[in-house]
């Protein structure tokens, strides 16, 4: 949504709930990503293709 980054691209800004629920949404998808290391993420999609693996012998 343009107005979480933006206040002046809505004049409800003040006075609307979407926006901060919008914005909530936003800060935690961030602390998300920044807690998952590439590490992590390699090792993640490894196990789901062991586990894809074992399912089809």
């Amino acid at each position: 949504m343009d107005c979480v980054k933006n206040a002046l691209a809505c004049s409800r800004v003040s006075t609307c709930a979407s926006r901060d629920v919008w914005a909530l949404l936003g800060g935690k998808i961030t602390e998300t990503l920044d807690a998952i290391t590439l590490e992590q993420l390699v090792r993640m999609n490894q196990e789901k293709a062991e586990q894809a693996n074992s399912q089809n012998i």
